[in-house]
């Protein structure tokens, strides 16, 4: 699956600090065994499982960055978990896939400069899937504000180079 080494590290450290054993890990986040050793053997996209530690209260950015805590405090959460209770990812595939579709051009010249391919975001809308993370950050790195697709708040375009750039275009 190719997630990231030190992502699968420190998720490997909250189930060795927690002091319960793979099943009981697995149970407590609402997985099965089997589903949650494919996720420490880089089978799975850590994706879904980020959300159910989220959930049990596990710092995201933690699993990602290795930055702050691994356990959410509630000053860090800034509205998260109300965004993770209502995330249906049907609804932000829709609002990428509308945003793909008004800036068509660009991702076209984001997909030659940066290698992503449309092809993966198509199969995804077409089969109804979660969109993967690594390739949610290609579509933020391509100018979406990933907030905005999860929400529907705040500005459609990324605060990079390229959703400025998108923005200034459109004024």
């Amino acid at each position: 699956m190719k997630n990231d080494k030190n992502i699968l590290s420190r998720l490997h450290t909250l189930l060795v600090t927690s002091g319960l054993t793979k099943s009981e890990f697995a149970k407590m986040i609402n997985s099965t065994h089997q589903s949650f050793n494919k996720y420490l053997n880089d089978v799975n996209d850590i994706q879904k499982l980020s959300l159910a530690l989220f959930r049990k209260g596990y710092s995201v950015h933690w699993l990602y960055s290795g930055k702050g805590n691994p356990l959410l405090e509630i000053a860090e959460d800034n509205g998260l978990s109300q965004i993770i209770k209502s995330y249906d990812y049907r609804i932000q595939n829709k609002r990428i896939e509308d945003w793909i579709n008004r800036h068509y051009e660009n991702v076209i010249e984001y997909e030659i400069a940066r290698d992503f391919k449309r092809s993966e975001i198509q199969r995804i809308f077409d089969e109804d899937l979660d969109i993967p993370y690594l390739i949610l950050k290609r579509i933020e790195n391509s100018g979406c504000n990933l907030h905005w697709s999860l929400t529907g708040e705040g500005s459609q375009y990324a605060d990079n180079l390229v959703g400025n750039k998108l923005n200034q275009e459109i004024k």
